[in-house]
């Protein structure tokens, strides 16, 4: 069986070809008994867009996937969310882990919590607005995570490495989605297409992609000087509070 000592020396690999990524995001989607449940880290850059340093754009590299056999014990899973926190101290990068908390993630939030791991809880709903009812934690409609993930894709930023367990099976994923309307009630969501294929690998995409791009500021990583923005987090939701 694979270590998780081996999996931090190949991310170390790819983030030695990737200099200067200015944070890391976590996302971890908690399945059900008959669900996988999965995590993401992803890395992202802050960079002038061509020659024009006034103008920033961010990129996300996916530098580790892993889908978790079914029925994995939820402490597996709460022990590995910890060391790889503590791994991401030790290189200074900002770090967000941002997770499921929709049913049986709630539990499992507050597990990883218990170690020590400053963890933003989101609660997948069907509806059409996000909120931010109390601090480190979100409600948010699964298409807005959804089509976060797609429209950054196909912006070109967000990218990978085949040589990452489960890539494959993420493309896939994200091929299945497309656009669905409920005829009863008209509204239209955007989700997997086909019963067929999972949705816990982008799901653990979209979550730290989501909160990268909706709450968290960026600084400049590359020439051009440090963007000039305040060093905590920006939250566009907290008006919105009930």
């Amino acid at each position: 069986m694979r270590e998780l000592a081996d999996d931090i020396r190949e991310v170390e690999k790819l983030l030695n070809k990737l200099r200067g990524p200015e944070c890391v995001f976590y996302g971890l989607d908690v399945g059900r008994v008959k669900d996988h449940s999965a995590l993401s880290i992803l890395v992202r850059y802050v960079m002038a867009m061509d020659t024009d340093y006034n103008v920033l754009i961010t990129k996300y590299y996916c530098v580790y996937l892993k889908r978790y056999a079914l029925q994995t014990p939820y402490e597996v899973i709460e022990t590995d969310a910890a060391r790889w926190w503590n791994w991401a101290d030790v290189t200074g990068m900002r770090r967000y882990f941002i997770m499921d908390m929709t049913g049986v993630g709630a539990p499992v939030l507050e597990g990883i919590k218990r170690r020590r791991v400053r963890v933003i809880g989101v609660t997948i709903t069907g509806g059409n607005r996000e909120t931010n009812p109390k601090e480190g934690e979100y409600d948010v409609p699964k298409s807005a995570l959804t089509t976060q993930l797609v429209r950054t894709a196909q912006m070109g930023r967000f990218k990978g490495y085949s040589s990452i367990a489960d890539w494959s099976e993420l493309e896939e994923e994200i091929r299945s989605f497309g656009y669905k309307q409920n005829v009863e009630t008209g509204s239209v969501s955007y989700e997997s297409l086909s019963e067929k294929v999972h949705d816990d690998l982008v799901m653990s995409v979209a979550l730290p992609i989501w909160y990268g791009e909706r709450i968290v500021p960026y600084r400049m990583t590359t020439r051009g000087g440090e963007a000039t923005v305040e060093d905590t987090d920006y939250n566009p939701l907290k008006s919105q509070r009930t």
